[in-house]
């Protein structure tokens, strides 16, 4: 009789224990993705260095180093169809994206002798956009239906100066970018302080838009532009005086009115600085850039119709935060100090904006671009 009640006993417990515990599903796999760093090393070594980035754990591990190419200043990856496409001493790359992250090549195309250009694509998908600061060009390139490079359709010269004489002697393209639902290509020269806007056609062709710039004080130098996700503003970063200049902007036409401006550095810092990288979260809450000389980033809130407050800046633990970016999840942002070769990892406080350091790994010789690709 005892043995009985014990065996119902434990047959209880054994229940209740299964019962009280979650269900798994072991065949459900958990989000993350490749991530792949452009390095320019001094030697000839490989130039794209491979990560696997864990967004549950806010992680990133080294995978390898490509062998497909030696240097990389600017990517872009075409998720669509695993294509990444690299710019590095006059020749645009494209590669396929394996599903064990490595990179095989694909084509290469001559440029020029632009050591590097900054890629992106449009909204569609089907164009290639790149700015070559040096030779002072806008290009396009359409792709084909698998992602690859067609044919070279716009190669605009821009012809200007600004009052910098050390940098400013010639017009300098230094980004090329659509805005969301818009057929606009977003152009800031560095070189003459203009802020271009062209038409893509549906060719690939870049024309002047209906306002085809606007001018920004002498000397300021515009380097990267950020768009509001859900309103039609403009966040023109400048490279030479660490300021953000805030416009609206038509998706037809172009940038429109001036609405105001922020220094992104502390009030009573003098020391040499040159801002480099800006991004938006998706929420449209919080904005950030990057300071080269003070070694930060700056962090700026956003009210709901857009304004812009500045903060404060945290310390990029590194030398030269030249480029940085949010992560797919828009949970962290990850920046690259390019003189240190190092890799920080920063928490995003949703809240507050707010950054908090997870993690600081080496990398290879000069870390500059991002691109991630889901796994």
């Amino acid at each position: 009789m005892i043995k009985l009640y014990l065996n119902k006993f434990l047959l209880i417990v054994l229940l209740v224990l299964v019962g009280g515990c979650k269900s798994v599903d072991y065949t459900q796999k958990k989000t993350s993705y490749w991530m792949y760093l452009s390095t320019s090393p001094a030697k000839d070594s490989d130039g794209i260095d491979i990560y696997i980035w864990n967004p549950e754990k806010g992680e990133l591990k080294f995978y390898k180093k490509s062998k497909s190419l030696k240097k990389s200043k600017y990517i872009e990856i075409n998720t669509a169809k695993n294509k990444l496409y690299s710019a590095n001493d006059g020749v645009l790359s494209t590669y396929h994206i394996e599903k064990n992250g490595d990179l095989t090549v694909v084509d290469t195309l001559s440029y020029g002798k632009e050591k590097g250009a900054f890629l992106s694509l449009n909204n569609t998908k089907q164009f290639l956009l790149s700015s070559l600061y040096k030779s002072g060009k806008l290009m396009t390139f359409r792709l084909d239906s698998t992602g690859d490079i067609e044919c070279k359709v716009t190669d605009i010269q821009h012809i200007g100066k600004g009052s910098n004489m050390r940098r400013q002697k010639s017009a300098h393209p230094h980004m090329s970018i659509q805005p969301r639902n818009s057929n606009v290509v977003i152009v800031p020269d560095l070189g003459d302080d203009k802020v271009y806007s062209y038409t893509l056609l549906q060719n690939g062709e870049c024309v002047p838009s209906e306002l085809p710039f606007v001018k920004l004080p002498d000397g300021v130098g515009p380097r990267y532009v950020a768009f509001h996700p859900s309103k039609e503003i403009i966040y023109i970063l400048t490279e030479l005086t660490s300021e953000i200049y805030v416009y609206s902007y038509h998706p037809k036409k172009g940038i429109t009115e001036f609405i105001n401006k922020i220094s992104i550095l502390p009030s009573g810092f003098k020391t040499l600085n040159t801002s480099a990288d800006i991004a938006i979260t998706d929420n449209g809450k919080f904005l950030y850039a990057s300071n080269r000389g003070h070694n930060s980033i700056a962090i700026c809130e956003l009210d709901s119709l857009g304004n812009i407050n500045f903060k404060h800046t945290i310390a990029s633990n590194g030398d030269i935060p030249r480029e940085f970016t949010l992560d797919p999840t828009g949970q962290f942002l990850l920046v690259a100090n390019q003189k240190s070769n190092n890799l920080c990892v920063f928490k995003i406080n949703q809240h507050t904006g707010n950054l908090i350091l997870k993690q600081n790994i080496s990398t290879g010789d000069s870390p500059q671009g991002f691109g991630f690709f889901r796994k």
